[in-house]
């Protein structure tokens, strides 16, 4: 039994009106159900978010991207293994070019020259290639994997250098029409700096070849001549190398201004070199 409110009189605990006054009773617990619903559904709504919140960084989000299709993998274990035995090879090359120019090795012709400078270009197309597609293939992932969080993963970043492909990403992903600039600037750079390769391989290897290899054979003398005959091709040579090279680090410099200038302003803080 319980009191009525308003008249004091005993009734029935089931009742919602007072059988004597004809007022309404207050039930006990009817008006805890709703103050709880909220508090429900707000917790479910809270769990929700969380759910589609972004949370994958740092090599999570590496671990995410390599294991997207097998070339994503391949190029993960093996880009900077197949860039340094490209280089590794036209280094060799080019140095076996020199010692034959130096008549150490006594083969007829040059072999070597034209190996040195095809590994070359393998070396630097691959680079190439591996920037661009790396951080293309992030923001695609990241456009079918909310999780994948580009900003989240590049702001952990400290060096620009070695995370050149996260902040990148982070940066096409943001920055409308970013990544046609940038790869555009990034291609006429490699391809001077591919140019400068090349001439400074055919050109120079044989001049310092000889001039080394003229003192061995005890005709020393004639280096000035050999020298004089070639003025024109250093002189030459060595301009188109230093203006390809000047131009190559200009594009490179617009380029990484670029991204590092969005950087600090996305995050409120500078990312080394």
């Amino acid at each position: 039994m319980k009191n009525c409110d308003d008249c004091g009189r005993e009734i029935p605990d089931e009742s919602s009106f007072c059988p004597y006054c004809g007022k309404a009773v207050r039930t006990e617990g009817k008006n805890e159900m709703p103050a709880d619903t909220p508090q429900e559904s707000g917790t479910d709504a809270a769990k929700c978010e969380e759910k589609r919140k972004p949370s994958l960084s740092g090599n999570d989000a590496v671990e995410k991207w390599a294991n997207a299709n097998g070339f994503n993998g391949f190029i993960a274990k093996a880009d900077k293994l197949i860039f340094a035995l490209l280089a590794v090879l036209a280094g060799l090359f080019g140095l076996l070019a020199l010692l034959n120019y130096m008549d150490l090795l006594g083969l007829y012709g040059d072999p070597f020259i034209p190996l040195a400078v095809v590994f070359a270009v393998f070396a630097m197309v691959w680079y190439a290639f591996c920037s661009i597609y790396v951080p293309l293939s992030l923001c695609r992932l990241s456009s079918k994997y909310p999780e994948l969080d580009l900003n989240r993963y590049a702001g952990e970043q400290t060096s620009y250098k070695k995370s050149r492909n996260a902040v990148n990403a982070a940066y096409f992903n943001d920055v409308k029409g970013s990544f046609t600039q940038w790869t555009i600037y990034f291609s006429v750079a490699w391809a001077m700096s591919l140019a400068c390769v090349v001439i400074a391989a055919a050109s120079f290897i044989p001049i310092i070849g000889t001039v080394i290899g003229l003192p061995i054979e005890g005709a020393g003398s004639h280096v000035p001549d050999f020298l004089l005959d070639n003025l024109v091709r250093i002189i030459v040579c060595g301009v188109l190398c230093v203006g390809f090279a000047v131009a190559a680090h200009v594009l490179n410099a617009v380029n990484f201004k670029a991204v590092t200038g969005w950087y600090v302003k996305t995050f409120d803080k500078a990312i080394g070199d």
